[in-house]
């Protein structure tokens, strides 16, 4: 078993703790805060660098990544909104297609979101390495009605 189906089969498995029983065995995909999420990229790319990102998430668990460490200078993050990995695998196994060259010459490892998963609050935990409850962009609509309560139009 690969460490990608190894991770998919924890990050399954998953649950968070306080949610009810509905949304067990829904499919519904539980953000996995503590190293398998988009908010864990931003201290594994630091780690990447050789730094520490101070107050973020733990990076992704360095036995996926851990192998790379050493004299590097740049990350490229490929980063597709809105597409999910099982739509996401079929065009990896394509080593004819661009994404299937890239995956064959790095690393693929599934990880979750955010929740709430909209762009907005995803990217800010990517470029914070912070949960949205710790960076508080839970959403535009949230977002502009603070602005507003505050005398900022938007």
């Amino acid at each position: 078993m690969g460490i990608a189906s190894e991770l998919e089969k924890t990050i399954a498995q998953h649950r968070l703790h306080g949610l009810r029983e509905q949304f067990q065995g829904s499919g519904f995909v539980m953000p996995f805060y503590g190293g398998l999420s988009i908010a864990n990229l931003g201290a594994t790319v630091a780690g990447l660098l050789g730094m520490e990102l101070e107050g973020a998430e733990p990076p992704v668990p360095r036995n996926i990544w851990g192998d790379l460490v050493g004299g590097v200078r740049t990350v490229v993050l490929v980063l597709l909104d809105g597409v999910g990995y099982a739509q996401l695998l079929p065009l990896l196994q394509d080593g004819d297609r661009p994404f299937g060259r890239l995956a064959s010459r790095g690393k693929v490892a599934p990880l979750t979101s955010v929740f709430p998963s909209t762009t907005l609050t995803a990217m800010t935990s990517l470029w914070t390495g912070r949960t949205p409850g710790d960076h508080g962009f839970l959403g535009s609509h949230l977002l502009r009605q603070c602005l507003s309560a505050t005398g900022i139009l938007l």
